[in-house]
């Protein structure tokens, strides 16, 4: 049986933070969500790789079209869907957050797959989203958040990318 919490976080803190280092593509992502994970520092590389076909592209820019991606799955998520959304993307295996749709709430946990992060398509990852079968967590209890508090902090960090 899970247990699910409330996340409570003070009023200053972000529920997420993405944060871009200005780094070679290689510890250099910086990821959290409050009360679920500790800090993470994850590699951009393929989005870097993504960006090298599309003359201009700034890998800022990638990362915040790939997350604008999972506002746009999460809105038009149903009542009970589960969905998977990849962050962490290295070469033999995917870190991902889980999404459990209840209601106006979301149950949101994170682990990994071992789907290779070289399929995924950065510019399109839909395709991940429902495709996961193997998910893992080490993490004792997932937090429970209002769908729409959700959404803004991650259009929030979407905006903050690309200052």
């Amino acid at each position: 049986m899970t247990v699910l919490v409330s996340c409570e976080r003070p009023a200053s803190g972000d529920l997420i933070h993405i944060e871009l280092l200005q780094k070679s593509g290689h510890d250099d992502l910086k990821f959290s969500i409050e009360g679920l994970t500790g800090d993470l520092t994850f590699d951009s590389y393929y989005f870097a790789i993504a960006t090298e076909h599309t003359e201009g592209l700034e890998v800022k820019n990638c990362l915040a079209n790939f997350i604008g991606y999972w506002v746009i799955e999460i809105e038009n998520m149903k009542d009970a869907q589960t969905r998977f959304f990849p962050i962490d993307i290295s070469d033999e295996y995917t870190g991902c957050v889980k999404i459990t749709k209840h209601g106006a709430d979301l149950e949101i946990n994170y682990g990994f797959s071992r789907y290779q992060g070289y399929h995924v398509n950065i510019e399109n990852p839909t395709q991940y989203f429902n495709g996961i079968s193997d998910f893992q967590s080490d993490i004792p209890k997932p937090i429970i958040v209002h769908q729409s508090e959700f959404l803004n902090a991650l259009k929030s960090q979407i905006n903050k990318i690309l200052e």
